[in-house]
């Protein structure tokens, strides 16, 4: 089965676009670090942003757990691989080897 086209990827797509009608027309586009701000000052319930948001709330004073919580979304069971930054297996195969490499370049 294919991750990216199994039931379970199309249900993670499906709540993401339910969860884009609580969205405001602002949202596109916005930086990360304003929807933060969004969030600790009431104008906003949620963001979805990885863990260097914590620095924000830390820095505004604010407390994990009592001030702002982090759980996984839109999912309740966690998930398989979640990086911002690209890593290659190693591989055999001039072809393979060739896709990662064009990769790269992008």
């Amino acid at each position: 089965m294919n991750a990216l086209s199994g039931p379970t990827m199309v249900k993670v797509f499906d709540q993401m676009r339910k969860l884009q009608g609580f969205t405001d027309k602002g949202m596109p586009g916005r930086d990360w670090n304003v929807a933060t701000a969004m969030v600790m000052n009431g104008k906003a319930a949620f963001q979805i942003m990885g863990d260097w948001a914590k620095g924000e709330f830390s820095n505004a004073g604010l407390k994990p757990g009592v001030d702002y919580y982090c759980l996984p979304t839109p999912s309740d069971h966690g998930y398989l691989y979640n990086v911002d930054s690209f890593f290659f297996y190693g591989m055999k195969g001039k072809s393979k080897i060739d896709g990662q490499k064009a990769l790269l370049v992008l």
